[in-house]
């Protein structure tokens, strides 16, 4: 009986299509991977190893692994650097449990990354949800305010740490400088999330990163947005606060990830970080011309984008290099787009009923965006504008946002242990979570375990975003519940 290797030959299937990259990982199917591996004659599986004499332990470092994290340091603006090979998320996890003691307080937003709501879980942490900002225009987080912050200070002095994401999934940058000063003078720590801002540092034109603004810790994708593969981050320590914190973050990220690291992804962690010195700033001015053309080209053609519809608070800024696209004026929904861009071969990121995310990088090529360009025009050639087009952009704007704190009816840890049952997810409103609830992409939980089902969360997943995206914790309408709590 021959075995199925049904994931070879769907990916495979994926590469003879020719399709073009608008999404992560940043490398682009290999781009600023290939070059120095190809001059050797080597593939990444060719430098499969494990702990053997000479290759060092990512655990333990004292050799090649310990040398290249201190040259990341150096290249990233750190004091030290570790390398994560499972993700962001491992070194959120262990950036918060080594930070916040278990009982004690952590000020988050309430859209924070799944990730975060899972180190509070596991840490036995006590969260302070703050409500980020929304545009109400383009129904888009903006992130924390500093005012928010200082409330939630004033309200819990006794926290021991403020997490921030920065920039956001939409490219959105908070006022970072403002936060990190006014947690450090009433003695916080601050932890960025900075899964998306690994590329920041190489222009003037982009917010700054999270460690110039004075950040203890910051974690970066370095494979969302630069050139390192899936999987494979970077956990940076910004300040002798942060660093004296590195025995017990050590100590959770040995827990968190394996004890087996894979040498590819910690490979691509070096020459990722050594194409962002080398190359990155001068394919970062040709991304943002490439970029500068792609605008006017599709401003031209009707479309909108969506950073120039939005009111910028003080202090916020956002990521040129995420394209953030709307067609709704041309009468086209950001499902329609996406999926209109996808049968041209162009994959974008994510869509929203609103508009689509394209993420390029700095080794994206004229090619791409000219591919792009084309798509774009077609699609509009075809489009059926409404007749009252401002009217239809206000109208289309449906809020995917949670507005206010859910109320909590049971801790998550008694939640997830507390006897469950799954029921249609229409009928659930005012019972407790038993599971997360969390559209995907871009992973940001709608309902955490233990909060209560509200009509407003009802709404957001039995619309439009219900049907399209994947909510990971539902399951053929049904939803897990907890039978003890009504």
């Amino acid at each position: 009986m021959k075995s199925s290797q049904k994931l070879f030959e769907k990916l495979s299937e994926l590469r003879h299509k020719n399709q073009v990259s608008f999404h992560v990982p940043g490398h682009k199917f290999g781009r600023g991977l290939s070059e120095l591996l190809a001059k050797q004659a080597l593939s990444l599986e060719s430098l499969d190893y494990t702990e053997i004499p000479g290759t060092d332990n990512l655990h333990a470092p004292e050799g090649v692994i310990l040398t290249a994290q201190d040259e990341a340091a150096r290249i990233f603006g750190a004091l030290e650097t570790q390398f994560l090979v499972g993700g962001t998320t491992s070194g959120i996890l262990g950036a918060i449990l080594g930070t916040v003691p278990r009982g004690a307080k952590l000020i988050l937003p309430r859209d924070a990354h799944k990730s975060v709501l899972s180190a509070v879980l596991l840490g036995g942490i006590e969260p302070v949800f703050v409500m980020p900002e929304i545009d109400k225009t383009a129904g888009i987080s903006l992130g924390l305010s500093a005012d928010k912050v200082q409330e939630a200070v004033r309200r819990h002095p006794d926290a021991a740490a403020v997490l921030v994401t920065y920039p956001n999934y939409e490219g959105v940058a908070c006022d970072l400088r403002t936060i990190i000063k006014l947690a450090h003078y009433h003695g916080l720590i601050v932890i960025v999330d900075e899964a998306h801002g690994s590329h920041l540092g190489l222009s003037r034109d982009l917010p700054e990163t999270a460690l110039s603004l004075g950040a203890d810790l910051a974690v970066q994708s370095t494979h969302k947005t630069l050139t390192s593969l899936t999987q494979s981050s970077m956990l940076h320590y910004g300040t002798e606060r942060g660093l004296s914190l590195k025995p017990r973050i050590s100590a959770y990220l040995s827990m968190v990830q394996s004890s087996s690291p894979s040498y590819p992804l910690m490979l691509s962690l070096e020459l990722a970080a050594g194409h962002y010195e080398t190359k990155g700033p001068e394919e970062m001015q040709r991304l943002m011309a490439l970029i500068d053309g792609f605008y006017k080209s599709a401003v031209s053609m009707g479309y909108k984008f969506m950073h120039d519809q939005m009111s910028w608070p003080e202090g916020f800024s956002f990521d040129k290099t995420r394209l953030v696209i709307s067609g709704c004026d041309l009468g086209i929904g950001g499902y329609q787009l996406y999926e209109a861009l996808e049968m041209d071969g162009v994959i974008g990121e994510y869509a929203t009923p609103l508009y689509v995310v394209l993420i390029p990088s700095i080794v994206s090529e004229a090619s791409d965006f000219d591919r792009l360009t084309s798509s774009l025009s077609r699609i509009a050639e075809t489009a059926s504008p409404p007749s009252k087009p401002a009217d239809s952009f206000k109208f289309i704007v449906p809020n995917l946002k949670v507005t206010e704190l859910p109320i909590r009816g049971a801790s998550a840890e008694q939640a997830l242990w507390a006897e469950q049952e799954r029921i249609p997810l229409s009928e659930a409103k005012g019972r407790i979570a038993a599971d997360f609830l969390i559209p995907y992409p871009p992973g940001i939980p709608l309902l955490v375990p233990g909060e209560m089902i509200s009509e407003e969360v009802l709404r957001i997943v039995l619309s439009d975003l219900g049907i399209q995206h994947k909510v990971n914790g539902l399951t053929d309408g049904r939803f897990a519940v907890l039978k003890a709590f009504r």
